[in-house]
């Protein structure tokens, strides 16, 4: 993939199985729950990107998600399922550059 079109950004994702304290809206978020299990997500109100990762990041795999855009277009994107050990490693590159 090309990826000399533009900015680079690095973006965890972060599940959790448990939480505690209050959750609050912010500026670009106002919390609501769904049922992860069921088709009632909101994929339509999701940015184009998250629609395609979103189901992987359900599934429970472990996955790094490269996309390619052309302002808000996606030109191209890959999502490759990995392991522990390869996650971790591609995470130490990725702070090497920060």
């Amino acid at each position: 993939m090309d990826d000399t079109a533009g900015p680079d950004y690095h973006i965890p994702v972060y599940t959790t199985a448990e939480y505690s304290g209050e959750i609050a809206e912010t500026e670009e978020m106002e919390p609501r729950w769904f049922d992860a299990s069921s088709e009632a997500l909101p994929y339509e109100q999701m940015h184009e990107e998250a629609k395609l990762w979103w189901p992987t990041m359900l599934s429970g795999k472990l996955f790094i998600a490269r996309f390619l855009f052309e302002g808000d277009k996606i030109l191209s994107h890959n999502i490759q399922i990995t392991d522990r050990r390869t996650l971790d490693r591609h995470i130490d590159e990725i702070n090497k550059l920060l």
